[in-house]
């Protein structure tokens, strides 16, 4: 969108870094919320249980679900992709023949 309003390659490049920065912040504020609230979380919610069996039983059951997930997800990928195949036809050297002829009719 930066290289519509401004035209001029150093504008753009500039604002662009500008709003990189101000993406980069956000992503770190929130990597430095997340981490103690779980934690905290997960502690207030052992301290409630009191009973170390019945945080056990909970502990399994929240792994056997996160593996089970896990596993269903990447079933479901590595399925998708013998079916789908995206990139089939496509080889590097296609891809940079296509750029270099996309180079040459820019100059």
């Amino acid at each position: 969108m930066s290289n519509i309003t401004w035209p001029d390659p150093q504008t753009s490049k500039e604002i662009s870094g500008y709003s990189a920065l101000i993406s980069d912040v956000f992503l770190r504020l929130i990597k430095m919320i997340i981490a103690p609230l779980v934690l905290s979380t997960l502690i207030a919610g052992i301290v409630h249980r009191g009973d170390t069996a019945s945080v056990g039983r909970v502990g399994g059951r929240a792994m056997f679900w996160f593996v089970g997930a896990s596993l269903f997800s990447l079933l479901l990928g590595l399925m998708m992709v013998n079916i789908l195949r995206p990139g089939e036809g496509r080889s590097a050297i296609n891809v940079l023949r296509n750029s270099v002829a996309t180079v040459a009719l820019a100059k």
